[in-house]
């Protein structure tokens, strides 16, 4: 438990910053869209005030695209919450797949972001029990080293195959380059403590995480 304390400690901080300028970023691009638009409409306003004909179209289409901005900051104001109350308790039982599906809309805010295709559709609900923000902590950390590594025009496939007593977690199309291994220091002290295992696949088209389905053994032992 000593250990699981002072990784959280010293990755909490560097971590909820990373998002929060993530998303802060995020908010801001949503927020510059829709003054933009909103300063076209009282253009075209002004325009139709000095005798010309009023472009309906032009402002439907403002209006729109400003409706259409402001869905997008409430999911990416759903998303913050959602993560803000990751660090509600401090081991818990979540369901993988909409911890990847959250993890992976954050890291679509990062300006390297690859694409990805996430195959969920086969596994249905797997439950894990452990800590969910370090383990949303590592699956940002590997998405984000799998983007550097894909680059943006690329695709990242994400799939899950489901053991007994573990899941899997396979990232694939992925160019690996031997000067940067899999894990990297950070990725590999949040497994280690987690008890996730990590490695690269047989035909090196990627990597995999292997997340045991319970952390409570360690947890009622309190090491």
């Amino acid at each position: 438990m000593e250990k699981f304390i002072e990784l959280l400690f010293e990755e909490g901080l560097s971590f909820f910053g990373q998002i929060n300028a993530s998303i802060s970023h995020e908010l801001k691009n949503i927020l510059a869209t829709v003054s933009e638009t909103s300063g076209l409409i009282s253009d075209l306003i002004e325009i139709s005030e000095s005798g010309k004909p009023l472009d309906i179209q032009a402002i439907k289409n403002s209006s729109r695209e400003i409706a259409d901005e402001i869905q997008r900051g409430f999911i990416t104001i759903k998303q913050m919450n959602t993560f803000a109350h990751s660090v509600d308790n401090s081991f818990g039982e979540i369901t993988l797949t909409d911890t990847l599906d959250l993890v992976i809309n954050l890291s679509q805010f990062l300006s390297y972001a690859s694409q990805v295709e996430f195959f969920k559709q086969e596994v249905g609900e797997v439950k894990v029990f452990t800590c969910p923000f370090l383990l949303q902590d590592l699956l940002y950390q590997v998405l984000a080293f799998a983007y550097k590594l894909t680059g943006h025009k690329g695709v990242v496939r994400i799939s899950l195959v489901n053991e007994e007593k573990e899941t899997t977690i396979v990232f694939e199309n992925i160019p690996l380059d031997e000067t940067r291994p899999f894990p990297e220091i950070r990725v590999q002290k949040i497994a280690d403590v987690l008890g996730i295992s990590t490695g690269i696949l047989p035909n090196r088209t990627g990597f995999f995480i292997k997340i045991p389905l319970t952390l409570k053994t360690m947890y009622k032992r309190g090491e």
